[in-house]
Parts: structure tokens; C-alpha cells; sequence
């Protein structure tokens, strides 16, 4: 019985094997195929658009100022929107948007460091600055987007 030289490798005179055809060919496929596999795991886009949406709309109470200590943040749901709020001085609040600009989890107060709580979204564990919205850490491709707030006839006002 002689041996299909398509269907096993040979050896060669110095002892070493190499590949016949129907392995090189078959090791190919599986290169392709983890590297198709790879680009899809790669290619995670963001939920949101990279443009930044216009939040200047009307501006809304969506929280009394004293339910908001200063060095605070809390999540607030107002229309169409969910807000994560951070109160950085007696006059002054800061408002970003609590979508998560990697895969579009709503972004919760995390517990954070001192002297402010970040910002962390529960899917991928990205965190976010809660005075500047910018990323901390995680897979998040940029920071979570502002929307105009502040402090004004004892609430906390937010353009959405």
C-alpha cells in the first residue's frame, strides 16, 4: 500500500517534516477564520455616533439643589434623557449625559476617590471623570457628553 502524498507529510533528507497540500491548506482556512473571528471582536463600535448631539434645548429643573450636596453626584431621568449630575461647588453643577459612548449602557455614580465619585458603567467597567466627563479607564472610546447645567432658583437646571 503506497501513501497519497496529498494526505500526510513528508520528511525531508535532513529529518525535519514539512506540510503536504490538504494541511497547508486546511492550517490556511483555520488562519482565516480566527483572523475573521478577531477582526468581528475588534470592530465593537460604539453605540453612539461620534458626532456631538446639540443639547441646546430648553433647560429643565430635573433636581431641588438641596437634594444635591456639594461633592455629590446622582442619576437623574428627565424626557428622553438620563443624566448623571455632579455637584461641584454651592453654585455650580456639572451634567453629562449617562450613555455610555463604548456600547450604550446607562453609566452609574461609581464609588471613586476622593474628593469626587466617578462616574462607571456597569457592562465593561469603563469610568469617567465626574467633573469633566472624560474617561478614566476601561474600553470606553471617549468621555461622556455635556450637557449645559447649573444652579439657579434653588434647583439644579439642565439643558436637554
Amino acid at each position: 500500500m503506497t501513501e497519497n502524498p496529498e494526505q500526510t507529510g513528508s520528511t525531508c533528507a535532513d529529518g525535519s517534516s514539512h506540510l503536504d497540500r490538504r494541511q497547508l491548506l486546511s492550517g490556511t482556512a483555520a488562519i482565516v477564520a480566527g483572523g475573521a473571528s478577531m477582526l468581528g471582536l475588534s470592530s465593537c463600535a460604539p453605540a453612539e455616533p461620534d458626532t456631538v448631539e446639540d443639547f441646546s434645548g430648553q433647560p429643565t429643573e430635573v433636581l431641588d439643589a438641596d437634594l444635591l450636596p456639594v461633592g455629590e453626584a446622582t442619576g437623574v431621568h428627565t424626557g428622553d434623557y438620563d443624566l448623571l449630575i455632579y455637584r461641584d461647588s454651592e453654585s455650580s453643577v456639572q451634567a453629562f449625559h449617562a450613555i455610555c459612548p463604548h456600547q450604550g449602557c446607562i453609566v452609574r455614580v461609581g464609588e471613586g476617590a476622593e474628593p469626587a465619585p466617578d462616574f462607571t458603567c456597569p457592562c465593561h467597567s469603563s469610568r469617567f471623570d465626574s467633573e469633566t466627563g472624560d474617561v478614566l479607564g476601561g474600553p470606553a472610546p471617549r468621555g461622556l457628553r455635556r450637557h449645559p447645567a447649573e444652579v439657579r432658583d434653588g434647583g439644579i437646571w439642565v439643558e436637554v
